[in-house]
């Protein structure tokens, strides 16, 4: 996703950072890199219910699991 995917959405800076529970001007940031952090972007997918998607799939791969010896 992008910030004007963003913007597009909301409608406005304010109501995004409203969203996810940020400040304002982190994402003027967004708009000045030209993208959306990779972990913002799965935080607005899920305030969205999906509306919007991140831009790579979440690693979803099991953690390892220790095996106890005994």
């Amino acid at each position: 996703m992008t910030p004007n995917d963003l913007l597009e959405y909301f409608g406005s800076k304010a109501e995004i950072a409203r969203a996810i529970g940020i400040e304002p001007p982190s994402i003027t940031d967004w708009f000045k890199d030209g993208e959306v952090p990779e972990v913002r972007q799965y935080q607005i997918e899920l305030a969205t219910d999906g509306a919007l998607r991140a831009s790579k799939p979440a690693d979803r791969r099991p953690t390892l699991q220790r095996t106890a010896k005994y």
